[in-house]
């Protein structure tokens, strides 16, 4: 629950077993380093946000380690929040060893700080009561529904920073470029555990399938939603990627009497970050539409598997081609959630024709062969000065608005 194993022992990172397994990995993915050196050392209230199993528990780890390199190792405790059972907990704690110390700067590390009860009631009475002054508040969380209350609470309590907030996400192609070809990353993905488990044994094996559905499941279960209700709509959904539909046409398919069923289940889906929603966007206004149909698209490639698998990867073989319609489905998939780390907003258009994504105006086309003349339409449907990237599978072109350029090289720009 609260953890000081550095107390009285200088080689503690040895035995703590996240660090551990960091160095018994065949590959030690540069995202989580890319982070940390993101996170000062200094007064303030600060998140490490994205989904589980993505190495948000070995960051904290390396931070506490990187911490005790300037300052008193009694001055930093590391508290596991999967383990307290109420945010009066929290406060309890935290409020303890933030007096025991108070006479100097003191370090206090929650990891999944979203599984307890209730949580931000105590950050922000700590935080009123003046126990945050001259302390590094950093929290992991994987629920962005409680991250979002918290976001309500927090205005003026999170310092002077000017970020506060890190995502830790599944690693992009170009971080994994050196170890997977892109048809491999179409399957593997870039989740640190299902990429080690890959590189060791050139399969996925069904346990890694078993784990991060464990991790989804438990998200429904535990507000009472039904995991055979989730089953068909992680299904449902997978098949539609790439199409806009509404909560609406998904009751349907699935024969559940009711939208809100639907929809409260794509929600949860979307805010445990296991799936990006992206609306339908006016080009010109650049304005949501809350009425049109939206897109779902899961974060990860190896998510996709599971999702179409009904929660399981039973069958993926890597070694084996991806037929093209669902390389093109999970190649639109990467290229969303490439465009999401750089911008979050993101929506797409659609009329008598459609684009991808806008407003950065991107169409995928992952196939054989793509010509410039199949987007002629684009010219007419937009002014000269807006121009559309097409990303291909190997065809280059060039027009005055139209773009072609393969999907790997762009990956990798």
């Amino acid at each position: 629950m609260i953890q000081q194993p550095w107390l009285g022992d200088s080689h503690w990172e040895k035995k703590d077993p996240k660090l551990r397994q960091l160095e018994e990995n065949p590959l030690r993915l540069p995202h989580l380093d890319e982070v940390l050196k993101k996170i000062p050392l200094e007064e303030g209230i600060f998140s490490i946000l994205g989904p589980r199993q993505v190495g948000k528990s070995t960051l904290i780890h390396l931070l506490a380690k990187k911490a005790l390199l300037k300052f008193l190792p009694q001055n930093l405790i590391l508290i596991e929040g999967d383990a307290l059972e109420s945010w009066r907990e929290l406060l309890s704690i935290v409020t303890d060893f933030v007096e025991r110390e108070k006479k100097s700067t003191v370090f206090v590390f929650i990891d999944e700080i979203t599984s307890i009860p209730e949580w931000p009631r105590a950050v922000k009475l700590l935080a009123d009561r003046g126990h945050l002054k001259s302390v590094c508040f950093v929290y992991t969380g994987s629920s962005m529904v409680s991250l979002k209350e918290a976001g309500e609470l927090f205005p003026g309590r999170r310092g002077r920073h000017s970020q506060t907030s890190f995502e830790v996400l599944p690693a992009s192609y170009r971080l994994l470029k050196d170890h997977l070809t892109l048809d491999e990353y179409f399957i593997v993905g870039g989740f640190p555990w299902a990429i080690n488990e890959y590189l060791r044994l050139k399969v996925v094996p069904d346990y890694v399938g078993e784990i991060y559905w464990s991790w989804i499941k438990g998200e429904f279960l535990k507000r009472g939603k039904s995991d055979l209700i989730l089953k068909h709509m992680v299904q449902a959904m997978g098949k539609r990627v790439q199409t806009g539909f509404s909560q609406h046409t998904l009751a349907q398919e699935m024969g559940i009497t009711s939208n809100e069923t639907a929809r409260q289940y794509m929600e949860l889906l979307c805010n445990c970050f296991a799936v990006t929603e992206v609306p339908w966007i006016d080009p010109q206004k650049n304005l949501i539409s809350p009425k049109k149909n939206r897109k779902y698209y899961p974060i990860d490639p190896l998510l996709f598997h599971l999702f179409l698998g009904g929660g399981s990867l039973s069958g993926i073989d890597p070694a084996k081609h991806l037929n093209p319609e669902l390389a093109g489905k999970i190649a639109e998939s990467v290229v969303c959630q490439e465009l999401k780390r750089e911008d979050a907003h993101l929506g797409y258009w659609s009329g008598k024709k459609e684009v991808d994504f806008v407003p950065h105006f991107i169409e995928v086309k992952y196939q054989n062969k793509v010509s410039p003349q199949e987007f002629y339409w684009f010219t007419k449907a937009f002014p000269a000065k807006t121009k559309l990237k097409v990303l291909t599978k190997n065809d280059q072109f060039q027009t005055d608005q139209i773009q072609g350029i393969p999907l790997k090289e762009w990956l990798l720009r």
